[in-house]
């Protein structure tokens, strides 16, 4: 794995720390290789470490919207523009 891939481990350890649930997203992408992503992401190191040092090292991360263990919730917006 590369300097970049180990990063990317980290951080995506970091946020499952957090209570982030954890998906790969493929890369220059925004979607997920898993088919049903909603039940696989994960807070799970050992399934995140597997993922970020195995088949999808080379992937990006994702973090599952909505109401975390806790009971917070976590919102994102994401804009795009088209039309400058």
């Amino acid at each position: 794995m590369n300097d970049t891939g180990q990063n990317t481990l980290d951080w995506a350890l970091h946020y499952a720390s957090l209570g982030y649930r954890i998906i790969p997203i493929r890369p220059r992408e925004k979607r997920p290789p898993i088919a049903a992503w909603q039940d696989a992401a994960t807070t799970n190191t050992g399934t995140i470490q597997a993922w970020y040092t195995g088949k999808y090292a080379d992937y990006g991360i994702g973090i599952v919207t909505g109401t975390l263990d806790n009971g917070t919730r976590f919102i994102a917006i994401d804009l795009d523009e088209h039309d400058p």
